[in-house]
């Protein structure tokens, strides 16, 4: 977070959490089709379709939480 005498930047700010969520949303969208296809169930170990799901969770939560924030900084703008 860029911090200049006690003042946020909240443009700047908010333009750093649109380029966040664009990349978390990209990853979720890749993840979520690789696990879609129709032999993932049988090519994936259950380990790796495990691993794979806690990522969506991860990146659903992070998407969720970007978009939060991106609020927050065009409430202070």
């Amino acid at each position: 977070m860029y911090v200049a005498q006690g003042v946020i930047d909240a443009q700047a700010e908010l333009n750093k959490a649109e380029k966040k969520r664009t990349f978390a949303e990209s990853a979720l969208e890749k993840l979520v089709k690789q696990r879609s296809a129709p032999d993932y169930s049988t090519k994936r170990p259950v380990e790796v379709q495990e691993k794979e799901a806690e990522k969506v969770k991860d990146w659903e939560l992070e998407i969720d939480n970007l978009t939060k924030a991106m609020e927050n900084f065009k409430t202070l703008m």
